[in-house]
């Protein structure tokens, strides 16, 4: 129903994509604490850098697990564990820690940027899930997704080629028709973050909490 709401003005209505946001929002966080130690589980060892102790991988892990279970997150918890499984080195006296970025297809990726991106979306789904977000707002910020959205799609096959290719798989389409609605779905929660300024906010939150750390 979702995916229909984005790509067509008559099939289904905004107040009943509005409805259909809150249950998706609701679907979103409702996983066994299996999955999501499986889940988070990856994300660290996604993030993890070789040199990171078992320590620094399992407190990044309880701290993911409880921000996914409870949908509130301590952005200061958070950096301070995050920023050891990026950055795992000693901090030297006097001397500002060593902190690392992965490669990423638009450049380098800070361990910030995962936090803010993080944040804004649990906020975005949080507001979905109440219905704080009336069908005005939705349908402007689906007028702003859908150009945007178009153009991704024109350009993918071509930035999945950039260079050695390294990043293809950042730009592969789903094989299923299920899996491009889906990604359509989630990628329409990233733009209403952004065009709700909620990931401006949760960068500068993010930026704080690690100026705080570094002091």
């Amino acid at each position: 129903m979702l995916y229909l709401w984005l790509i067509d003005d008559t099939i289904v209505l905004t107040p009943q994509a509005r409805r259909a946001w809150r249950t998706h929002a609701r679907a979103t966080g409702q996983t066994t604490a299996v999955r999501r130690s499986e889940n988070v589980r990856a994300i660290v060892e996604q993030l993890a850098h070789p040199s990171a102790t078992f320590k620094q991988r399992r407190a990044a892990q309880l701290v993911l697990e409880e921000g996914e279970r409870t949908g509130r997150i301590d952005i200061d918890r958070l950096t301070a564990v995050l920023t050891e499984l990026y950055s795992p080195w000693p901090v030297q006296p006097s001397m500002p820690r060593i902190e690392r970025a992965l490669p990423g297809p638009f450049g380098p990726v800070s361990v910030q940027h995962h936090i803010a991106m993080w944040k804004a979306r649990q906020q975005t789904v949080r507001r979905l899930r109440h219905e704080e977000i009336d069908e005005t707002e939705l349908d402007r910020v689906r007028a702003v997704y859908r150009p945007m959205w178009a153009d991704y799609q024109a350009r993918r096959p071509a930035m999945a080629s950039t260079g050695a290719g390294e990043f293809a798989a950042y730009f592969a389409e789903p094989d299923t028709m299920e899996g491009r609605a889906i990604e359509a779905v989630d990628a329409f929660v990233g733009t209403l973050a952004g065009e709700l300024g909620l990931i401006e906010a949760a960068s500068h939150a993010a930026e704080t909490a690690r100026l705080r750390l570094a002091r």
